[in-house]
């Protein structure tokens, strides 16, 4: 698993808000018959306007409290009951697939993506930020807790790169952590980070999307030679990186084991690749980061 958030789940009433929004976009009903009717062309146009719409103008009274809980997906899978039958958290907290071992990684700022490269980066005040973090149910301090965590790697000076840390954590790294916690007691689960930073800077501001969301997959499937992924890491990224992750990956689809320990709630050890953006330094880490993640225990936004 990459970038895994087990713990979302929109409701059948709020999707059906994110449908009528497209279907009102488009002039159409809100109805599969209706929107069959639709160009796909268009039909995509209308999708990326209200995804835009949910992600930068959060409205829990618009768009429903489960969208907004996905920090700005407007289409995730539905828990209706019948084809989801409820959150994924939920049935593995339960035991599903507790026979079967677990491999699961984020990159270290996962949020880059969702912010450098839209209006957001241009925003400088914490609280130009304050409507996010409440539809998102950040708890209240949390910003001031995330500013003091910046480090010369992964600098937190500006806000947006607080806000970037801050939700980061809330949408992916703690909701990774709360699996494999679920996972106690199960099949082996194995947990890596992924730090390596981009420099490719997709906006006006020159501001880089760092170890941004999905920037790990080409060194996952040592593909970094293909122009596409040069798109995300721009030219001459690390291969030694790509193939000690990928080989990783390859060792587990084989054998179902890695080179380092399983995680526990004791010492949980993160193997961390590139640790602080060092494109040669792979390295296992005990509970890295261990007050931010200890921010979130006990908050049902990551549960």
């Amino acid at each position: 698993m990459q970038s895994g958030t087990a713990h979302l789940g929109q409701t059948p009433a709020n999707a059906g808000k994110v449908l009528k929004a497209v279907a009102d976009e488009l002039g159409v009903e809100a109805t599969a018959e209706a929107l069959a009717g639709v160009d796909p062309e268009e039909l995509l146009k209308a999708q990326n306007i209200i995804s835009a719409d949910v992600s930068q103008s959060p409205d829990s009274g618009k768009y429903g409290p489960s969208t907004m809980a996905s920090c700005g997906l407007a289409f995730m899978p539905v828990v209706d009951g019948d084809v989801l039958p409820r959150r994924p958290i939920d049935a593995i907290a339960d035991g599903a697939g507790s026979n079967v071992p677990l491999l699961m990684g984020t990159t270290t700022e996962e949020f880059r993506l969702f912010i450098v490269t839209t209006v957001l980066v241009g925003w400088n005040l914490p609280v130009l930020y304050d409507k996010h973090l409440k539809a998102y149910s950040v708890p209240a301090g949390s910003w001031d807790e995330y500013k003091k965590g910046g480090t010369n790697a992964y600098s937190r000076d500006a806000a947006s790169g607080v806000a970037c840390a801050l939700l980061s954590d809330r949408m992916f790294r703690i909701p990774t952590y709360r699996i494999a916690e679920a996972r106690a007691t199960a099949a082996a689960t194995h947990l890596y980070e992924f730090g390596w930073r981009s420099p490719v800077t997709p906006n006006n501001l020159q501001v880089k999307i760092g170890a941004c969301h999905s920037v790990d997959l080409p060194f996952a499937w040592d593909t970094l030679a293909l122009p596409d992924s040069q798109k995300l890491t721009g030219p001459n990224p690390p291969q030694a990186l790509a193939t000690a992750l990928h080989q990783a990956w390859a060792d587990f689809a084989k054998t179902g084991q890695v080179s380092w320990d399983a995680y526990d709630t004791t010492k949980r050890p993160v193997m961390t690749y590139a640790r602080n953006n060092n494109a040669t330094t792979n390295q296992v880490v005990e509970d890295p980061r261990e007050s931010e993640r200890e921010w979130w225990d006990g908050h049902p936004a990551t549960s």
